[in-house]
């Protein structure tokens, strides 16, 4: 007999299976690779290219400077100087000379001078020997340099040393802490007379090499930054002292000057500056001077020639117009790469928006 059938496992209707609960196809986003590696890479070539127009570091304020003084002498004034001082590059890292020509109004043979450098003038740590004098260098046992062929640029006895300013007072020396041009801190001293015989034309009346640090610059953009300390400089107002440091050296009388050298206790006084020629040897290229405190001679050649070089040294500006074009160009093309990152962003961050904006209907 046929089987029976259920007529109500017939007419059942089977349960649908709710859309949820369905397992839904991996879909593999393997087109966000691209977008991705175009977007890192557009946004790394913007900042590279805006880094050197955004950026700028620290204006140069250089310390200290160059002090010109003669040994004191109460019956006789300062003489008169005509001051020609050209800085420029060695061939040695990060050394420069400074060559400083002295021009007296009236020529004193055997006169003792005095160089009190300081501060950006100050010799730097590993300066070789040669670069100390016109001619020969020697070393001495205690670490001193002198120059004994120096006479026939003018300077004989050329002695570089340790030393610094002071100040006298009461039959004492003491350290000098506060004075236009001076870094009491950093401070070295170059010693000499004027030769007893006329120096080679070439070199004026007394001529020294000095070697100091090469000055530092700051580039932003197409514009170069540059500052020198005092040339000359000299003290208009009070100046401060603190420590005593020795006894004046002997037989000298504080009545007639009231700054001494601070080593040797020997009493100086500054020169009496008629002129001052400051130049900077450098190869300006395409570059012009666009300002400049004090102004400078000219606007392509850094050359001062005003006696305010002796009060704040000097400030400049160079622009460089192949840099302006270069920097032109150059934010032109991060404007490019910058779209280019906001437009890969875009699609990458579409769907995702998208979905958020579905979901938010729901």
């Amino acid at each position: 007999m046929p089987e029976a059938r259920s007529w109500a496992g017939l007419l059942t209707t089977p349960t649908p299976t709710p859309a949820a609960a369905r397992p839904r196809p991996h879909r593999r986003r393997w087109w966000t690779l691209p977008l991705l590696a175009g977007f890192l890479l557009s946004s790394v070539a913007t900042i590279v290219l805006l880094l050197p127009v955004l950026t700028s570091g620290d204006l140069p304020s250089p310390t200290g400077g160059l002090l010109i003084f003669v040994e004191a002498d109460g019956g006789i004034p300062a003489p008169r100087v005509a001051v020609s001082a050209e800085l420029r590059e060695t061939g040695w890292p990060g050394i420069s000379i400074l060559e400083l020509t002295l021009d007296f109004e009236e020529r004193i043979p055997g006169l003792r001078w005095y160089l009190i450098t300081s501060g950006q003038y100050q010799p730097p740590p590993g300066v070789p020997v040669h670069a100390h004098c016109v001619y020969v260098a020697e070393m001495a046992s205690d670490g001193t340099v002198r120059c004994p062929a120096d006479e026939y640029a003018g300077a004989a006895n050329v002695r570089y040393r340790a030393g610094g300013l002071g100040a006298a007072q009461d039959g004492k020396v003491f350290a000098v802490t506060d004075y236009d041009g001076y870094h009491d801190t950093s401070s070295a001293l170059v010693e000499g007379v004027v030769s007893r015989e006329a120096p080679v034309a070439m070199f004026g009346d007394l001529t020294v090499f000095l070697p100091v640090g090469t000055p530092e610059t700051t580039t932003a953009g197409s514009q170069t930054f540059g500052a020198l300390a005092p040339i000359a400089g000299y003290n208009i107002g009070d100046y401060g002292v603190n420590e005593e440091l020795r006894a004046l050296d002997a037989g000298e009388d504080e009545q007639t000057s009231f700054l001494a050298e601070k080593t040797s206790g020997r009493l100086i006084e500054p020169v009496a500056v008629s002129s001052i020629r400051l130049e900077l040897r450098e190869e300006l290229g395409f570059s012009e001077v666009t300002s400049a405190r004090p102004p400078v001679a000219s606007t392509d050649r850094l050359v001062w020639q005003n006696l305010e070089v002796r009060r704040k040294g000097v400030n400049y500006v160079l622009h460089d117009p192949l840099a302006a074009n270069s920097q032109l160009t150059a934010t032109f093309l991060a404007g490019l790469t910058g779209s280019m990152a906001l437009t890969f962003a875009g699609l990458l961050l579409g769907p995702f928006l998208r979905r958020r904006a579905g979901l938010a209907e729901l």
